[in-house]
């Protein structure tokens, strides 16, 4: 799926550019193909200068229910990525597994879950 960003702020909370504690705050809609099929909302917060490095925690929002997932991700990188799922809600009650990332531009991801049984 496809997560395109629609509102999104950084509280610069520590000194002038990357800093500890600066954080980013953003939400996304989740697409499957033309289909909006649901949202997510997101904070990450600066953990890492010498490394670039935030830490950030998402909750994804689908008819039924909620996934949530974190990873520490790399500022600037368009690598793919891999977080935890660590939980959800309704009918994703007690999920588990990974989350792949593939940033596609600085407002665009596409999304696979892997949710384990």
């Amino acid at each position: 799926m496809t997560a395109v960003t629609t509102e999104q702020k950084l509280l610069d909370l520590g000194g002038p550019g990357f800093s500890l504690g600066n954080e980013i705050v953003f939400s996304q809609k989740l697409l499957q193909g033309a289909n909006q099929v649901g949202h997510d909302g997101s904070v990450c917060t600066e953990v890492s200068v010498a490394r670039q490095e935030a830490q950030c925690i998402a909750t994804y929002s689908f008819p039924g229910g909620q996934i949530t997932a974190q990873a520490l991700v790399i500022f600037g990188s368009t690598a793919p990525y891999d977080g935890s799922i660590t939980g959800g809600t309704g009918k994703y009650e007690g999920a588990k597994g990974e989350l792949h990332v593939q940033n596609v531009s600085p407002t665009e991801g596409i999304l696979t879950f892997h949710l384990e049984h």
